[in-house]
């Protein structure tokens, strides 16, 4: 048998499926499962940190959206912001608790923010060591990949980068438990 061959799984009809590990659901149709990452990629000053804060304040209050569901509430968020400043994160984490209506974090909810970390090696060494700290996170949200590589148009940075995060999603806990949303 050839090494191609033992990499590689058959779907046919004697194929079984993994349990269904679903996370995130657009108007009732399946976008995102545990174990795996989405990305939302945009111009720089569009709001992609909104759209990063909004996912949070649905993930801790459901009933905030009609059209966006979580599957998984009984677990906890890790929202990593690793571009903005340290007075934009915590003016973040307020309007956040403002859309939930609360005057604390909830404790299935973690901001973090990445400071004085200058390589991609150093910054998957801190991602994985944040996930490992908080051991009940079902989604992770990473607003900024920019700073995770220094051109994310090269082709060969990008691949390594998306390799080793999908690695961690799946790995780390060594069954796909969470997943990763990012933003470009």
């Amino acid at each position: 048998m050839s090494e191609f061959t033992k990499k590689s799984i058959t779907i046919n009809d004697e194929f079984v499926p993994p349990p269904n590990t679903e996370l995130l659901y657009l108007d009732n149709q399946l976008v995102l499962s545990k174990g795996y990452m989405m990305g939302i990629v945009a111009a720089s000053g569009v709001g992609k940190s909104q759209i990063c804060e909004y996912f949070a304040s649905i993930w801790i209050k459901p009933e905030l959206s009609q059209h966006i569901q979580f599957k998984t509430y009984d677990q906890s968020c890790l929202y990593i912001d690793t571009e903005r400043s340290l007075n934009d994160c915590y003016n973040g984490l307020q309007r956040i608790k403002g859309r939930i209506n609360s005057s604390i974090t909830p404790s299935t909810f973690h901001f973090e923010s990445f400071e004085s970390i200058y390589n991609t090696e150093e910054y998957l060494i801190h991602l994985e060591y944040l996930i490992q700290q908080h051991s009940d996170v079902a989604l992770v949200i990473l607003d900024g990949m920019n700073d995770f590589i220094s051109d994310i148009n090269n082709n060969s940075e990008s691949s390594a980068l998306f390799k080793s995060l999908n690695t961690i999603a799946l790995d780390i806990r060594k069954s796909p438990f969470f997943s990763i949303i990012f933003m470009l």
